[in-house]
This record gives C-alpha cells, sequence and structure tokens, in this order.
C-alpha cells in the first residue's frame, strides 16, 4: 500500500524555505529537536570554523528559528509535539513557551485565544486516539509455565543448556519443544558473542600449533595469530583495533599461567567433543571442552576459556555446572579418544584484561554429587506436572532471554506467581 497522497508533502526545513502551503503542520516542536541541542566541537574551536567558513552554533539557532518563523506565518497552522521521548518526559520548544507566556501575558483576551488554540488541537488528538483505540482491550499476560507432554520434551542437551533449565527453562520450552530458533541479523554485528568465538579460533589455533613446542612463550605465535585473525574475522577496523588492544594486553598474563599449566599436565585436546547417554534418566548429555589436559598422575584437567568475567566459586556449585558436568561425562569416559578418567581439577580460564581465574579442584565425591543433582533436575522435568517457567532463576532482572518477547516479559515480573497451561 503506497503512502503517497498528491495533496500531502512531507518536508525538512530547507525544502519548506522556498514554499508555501494552505496548511502547514510543524511536527517534533520539543526541545533538544527543534530547536536542536547545540554540541561545543571538540575538535574546531569558534576561531577555526570562522576561518574555514562554517556556521557558527548561534548562527545555526538562528538559521532555525527563521525556519519556524517562516512555518508558523503560514495561513494556517498546526503546531505539534511529543509529551514522551523513550519513556521520559519531553520538554516543549523553547519558541513554543514563548508563544504561550505571549498569550498568557496579553490578558484575558489572549487566554482566552489561548485556550481556543489548544481546544482546536484537541479535536485532531481526540481523533487520533479514535483511530488507534483498539477493538478490545485485554487483560496482561500471566508469567508462563506451559506443562508439555513428556514425548515433546527435550531427551538431549547440552552442557552450557542445563544452566539454562535451571535459570530459564522457558527458554529450553521455546527451543527444543516449539522448535524456535532466534534470527540472525540481517548483516553482522561486533557482539560480545563474536569477540568471544574470535578469541576462542585464535586460542584453538595458538594450542594445536605450540601443543610440543616448549619455547611457546618466545615464538611469537600468540601475538601473531591474533594480529591475522582479527583481521579476517572483524570487519570495523575501530572494533578491531579496539579488541585487538585489549586482548593484546591479556597475552603476556596468559603466557605466563600457560607455562605453569604446562608443568602440571600435558594438553591433549582442544574443542573436544563427548556426549553420553544416561539410561537412569533416558537423557544425552554432549559438550565440547575447550581443553583437556592429562596430569602426571594419569588424571584430567579441563578449561574453559571465557572473553568475559568467569564464574564465581558459588555459582560453579549453584548454577554454572558446564565443567562439572563435563568432569562427569569424562568420568563416564564418554569424550571422544579418552578412557574413563577422574577429573581432578576444572578451570575456568579469563581471557579479560582482569585475568582471573576461577579453578575448582574436585573429589570422587564431586562428580557424584553432580551427578546426582543432574539425575534430580532432569527428574523434575520428566514429570508430567511439572512446567517449564519462564525466568525461574535470573541471576540479575536485567539479564534478556532470547524468548522474553514470546512470553511476554514486562506484562508480568519475577514476583508474579507462575501459571501452569496444560498443553494437549
Amino acid at each position: 500500500m503506497s503512502l503517497h497522497h498528491p495533496l500531502i508533502k512531507i518536508w525538512g526545513t530547507i525544502d519548506a524555505r522556498a514554499t508555501s502551503t494552505e496548511i502547514t503542520i510543524l511536527g517534533s516542536m520539543n526541545d533538544g529537536i527543534w530547536p536542536p541541542i547545540t554540541r561545543i566541537d571538540p575538535w574546531l574551536s569558534r576561531s577555526m570554523r570562522k576561518e574555514a567558513g562554517l556556521l557558527s552554533p548561534e548562527r545555526k539557532i538562528g538559521l532555525v528559528a527563521h525556519d519556524f518563523q517562516q512555518g508558523i506565518s503560514s495561513a494556517q497552522v498546526i503546531i505539534s509535539r511529543s509529551k514522551r521521548l523513550n519513556d521520559t518526559p519531553a520538554i516543549p520548544s523553547r519558541w513554543l513557551n514563548r508563544i504561550t507566556n505571549l498569550l498568557k501575558g496579553l490578558g484575558e483576551d489572549g487566554s482566552r485565544q489561548l485556550t481556543e488554540i489548544k481546544n482546536r488541537g484537541e479535536f485532531w488528538v481526540s481523533m487520533a486516539k479514535e483511530i488507534e483505540a483498539p477493538e478490545e482491550i485485554k487483560g496482561y499476560s500471566k508469567r508462563p509455565s506451559p506443562v508439555p507432554p513428556l514425548i515433546t520434551r527435550p531427551a538431549k542437551l547440552s552442557v552450557t543448556q542445563i544452566e539454562t533449565l535451571i535459570r530459564d527453562p522457558y527458554s529450553i520450552y521455546a527451543r527444543h519443544i516449539l522448535n524456535l530458533k532466534k534470527l540472525q541479523p540481517l548483516k553482522q554485528e561486533a557482539s560480545p558473542l563474536l569477540k568471544g568465538i574470535i578469541i576462542h579460533k585464535i586460542l584453538l589455533k595458538f594450542s594445536e600449533k605450540t601443543k610440543n613446542d616448549p619455547n611457546f612463550k618466545k615464538s611469537g605465535v600468540l601475538e601473531g595469530l591474533t594480529e591475522k585473525i582479527f583481521e579476517e574475522e572483524v570487519p570495523w577496523p575501530a572494533i578491531r583495533a579496539i579488541w585487538k588492544e585489549q586482548f593484546r594486553k591479556v597475552i603476556p598474563l596468559f603466557l605466563k599461567d600457560e607455562s605453569l599449566r604446562r608443568t602440571i599436565a600435558t594438553p591433549l585436546f582442544f574443542e573436544h567433543p563427548g556426549s553420553t547417554y544416561f539410561k537412569e534418566i533416558n537423557m544425552s548429555l554432549t559438550a565440547i571442552a575447550d581443553r583437556i589436559d592429562r596430569t602426571n598422575s594419569n588424571e584430567l584437567i579441563i578449561y574453559d576459556y571465557k572473553s568475559g568475567k568467569p564464574p564465581t566459586l558459588k555459582q560453579i556449585s549453584t548454577f554454572h555446572k558446564q565443567l562439572l558436568l563435563e568432569a562427569l561425562i569424562a568420568k563416564e569416559g564418554s569424550f571422544k579418544d579418552i578412557q574413563a578418567k577422574h577429573v581432578n581439577l576444572i578451570n575456568y580460564v579469563s581471557l579479560h584484561h582482569a585475568h582471573a581465574n576461577t579453578p575448582k579442584p574436585l573429589s570422587t565425591e564431586d562428580v557424584e554429587n553432580t551427578r546426582n543433582e543432574f539425575f534430580t533436575l532432569i527428574n523434575h522435568y520428566k514429570d508430567p506436572k511439572s512446567g517449564y517457567t519462564a525466568r525461574l532463576r535470573m541471576e540479575k532482572v536485567s539479564f534478556s532471554s532470547d524468548y522474553d518477547h514470546l512470553s511476554r516479559y514486562g506484562e508480568w515480573d519475577e514476583t508474579n506467581i507462575p501459571v501452569k497451561l496444560v498443553i494437549e
């Protein structure tokens, strides 16, 4: 449907200077928009702007005022503005305030004219409200907790999805039962996720190249890969420069810790897949371990690289079960080409500039407790009465889910009692 109408023209101020109309609508009469905010030029002083033949800030305001004066001098004028901008109250344009104050200062006759002007405007406001009014006003949505049939519930999850199941079961419902996937942006974005993927790629290449190299600290391999891969993977020059510099600051600290890591264990595999099936709960658990080392005592160490802040020990014990579950997979002998072995240490290695690590020694009892907790969690969702509650145990209210819009989050919040919906 075309929105073009031969009698309606939408102009900017420059286009409007050379024309006249029977009816003129002056829109966006809010301060900061019309007139716009005057910003101080951080690069050019007033004298430099003058020498370059550029307009001064005052001159710009004067031109905008001229455009307003020309527009309001039309035969019939409608002045409009938004009362709110981005959920905050908007300030009327200074020129609109001056007109209002002028009319109020003219005594009874001016106040009467101002009232008449506002009443004529209310007619059009009421017409707009009529057009936008919904045919039916429905109540707010309830906090959902869908209860799907057991046959539709997932029989396979990754170790990273277990935390999601703990924190936001509704996301598991939407992703694995409704089979709804997040749409990728139309064009690549400079997101923290992309940065993390690139850094993981750098470390994977570095680990493969220097696996058997005792002089890896002095070889310059990590520095070279950093330069090469960032150039290949990041198309935005400014973002690329920032990300490279941030990671370069981490490199000396990483290499220092890497020397210690290789004195206690030998690197085995990187980005290594694993999968095991638990018959007791009819559930398959999958993982891709960032790195697995073997100690001198023939035990394993599992590492996970974090481009951001790693989880704390408290978070690991409560929600962040990724490496604990990978240790369970290792004990089952379900990592490819690795026999069943005990994992005596898990470690989240931060690649942030602060470079904080979170190591956690593991006992046989720790792994068994992880198994029992995992079985309890899965059995809960094997109960036909259990629902997949939205935002059940989010760490922070500010955390977002890919399916918040589907659950109508915002019409409810975490204080609302979940409402179960049995799906046949």
